[in-house]
């Protein structure tokens, strides 16, 4: 090998090495803090504000919501109180019960 070809295969094998280098401290740079996460413990869900009759379309103003935690969260229930109004109730809600998905979406009456 000539000595220029092995002058060459140094340099390049050096830049490697400096990229290799940089490529590690970039990606590690951007944790910031410990790197541990705070775990919630509880979660929303919604509720009746009021008690709700069956049959009844939900307004906003018939609900709000109310922290559980997270191992007491019911499966069919909402997070949001956009996603139960509209929905006409299936059965009886008393004042602070939840909203499950049993409620259907309200129809357009012709």
């Amino acid at each position: 090998m000539k000595r220029s070809n092995r002058l060459i295969l140094l340099i390049g094998l050096f830049l490697a090495v400096v990229a290799f280098v940089g490529v590690i401290l970039l990606t590690g740079s951007g944790s910031s803090g410990t790197g541990t996460t705070a775990t919630p413990t509880t979660a929303k869900i919604v509720v009746a504000a009021q008690d709700i009759p069956l049959g009844t379309t939900i307004t906003a103003a018939m609900v709000t919501t109310k922290e559980v935690p997270i191992a007491d969260k019911p499966a069919d229930s909402f997070a949001l109180p956009e996603a139960v109004i509209g929905k006409i109730v299936r059965t009886d809600v008393t004042s602070g019960g939840r909203i499950s998905r049993w409620a259907r979406p309200s129809r357009p009456r012709w």
